[in-house]
């Protein structure tokens, strides 16, 4: 978005709508709408801040971006409607699990 001004609508699409529909996740994955599960997460443009390893929280972490000033921030995630991380924090009882992607 910053650097190569992709609109923030394709990258929605394409962290969302697309995924779900790729991966067959189901109508109730990928949108904002009456019914739906309402995981999203909300992020701030404007933040700067250099990769830390101890950002990185996946099981092995590293990454080609550590040390690298990175642009925008992610501020809060909901996973049905509930916060579950929120300023670099998980909440304490976090109860998603992982999605599988069906194959056809």
């Amino acid at each position: 978005y910053c650097e190569r001004q992709l609109p923030l609508e394709t990258i929605a699409s394409l962290t969302s709508a697309y995924i779900a529909h790729r991966f067959l996740l189901g109508s109730h994955k990928g949108r904002l709408a009456i019914g739906t599960d309402a995981d999203l997460a909300l992020i701030d443009l404007q933040a700067e801040s250099e990769l830390r390893t101890s950002d990185l929280y996946y099981r092995h972490a590293h990454s080609p971006y550590v040390g690298k000033t990175l642009h925008g921030r992610i501020h809060r995630t909901l996973l049905r409607g509930d916060t579950i991380f929120l300023d670099g924090q998980f909440a304490p009882d976090v109860r998603g699990k992982l999605i599988k992607p069906q194959l056809s």
